[in-house]
């Protein structure tokens, strides 16, 4: 009967461990992100295009 390594040994091998790490990096761009398709859904409804061309 094999034992398994223990937790922190083997996610540094796969490529699943970096995820965590990259997501919470992607965080505030995607804080910026919703901003930004916030202001764009407002100026939408409102019918100011002006604004949207500006953003992007």
């Amino acid at each position: 009967m094999t034992v398994a390594p223990p937790p922190q040994v083997w996610p540094h091998c796969s490529p699943l461990s970096s995820l965590p790490f990259s997501l919470v990096g992607l965080i505030p761009d995607l804080l910026d992100f919703l901003e930004t398709f916030v202001i764009i859904q407002r100026n939408v409804r409102s019918g100011s295009t002006e604004d949207r061309v500006n953003l992007a």
